[in-house]
């Protein structure tokens, strides 16, 4: 087996854009990336384009990526399989709060697991962010308007 082509590594702790968009950044990890995909498509339907960024590192967490990101669309969506509260989702948005205050149209919004203990595996997807929940917190994001 030949080992990959070394141009099409990224170094440890940066994230990948994985689709690229205007109107909102969804930041996901994991399983949710492939969800987050799902939901970029349903949003091109529309004529939405969301940028799908895979954070693929939780330490070190790539904030000049995600600020990169961010700063382009203006909006950002953090999705993540684990509850809301006191998640790394909330590590990732006081990151963006910080790099990107001045460039966000809206607050940055946050899709996650229900703040129950995990469920079997039987209700797991019941639990999980689906794609009408993440569609939710894109829409409620874009629709944001300042006082």
């Amino acid at each position: 087996m030949e080992p990959a082509d070394p141009s099409l590594e990224l170094p440890v702790g940066t994230s990948r854009v994985v689709r690229h968009g205007k109107h909102v950044t969804l930041i996901a990890w994991g399983a949710m990336v492939a969800r987050c995909l799902q939901v970029a498509e349903l949003g091109a339907e529309d004529g939405v384009e969301i940028e799908v960024v895979d954070l693929r590192w939780l330490k070190p967490i790539d904030a000049a990526g995600l600020a990169a990101s961010v700063s382009r669309t203006g909006r950002a969506v953090v999705v993540h399989e684990a509850p809301l509260t006191a998640g790394l989702g909330a590590e990732v948005v006081a990151l963006l709060m910080r790099d990107c205050f001045r460039e966000l149209k809206a607050p940055v919004g946050r899709v996650a697991g229900y703040d129950v203990p995990y469920p079997s595996q039987a209700l797991e997807e019941r639990y999980l962010p689906s794609i009408d929940r993440i569609l939710n917190g894109v829409q409620e994001t874009l629709e944001f308007r300042r006082g």
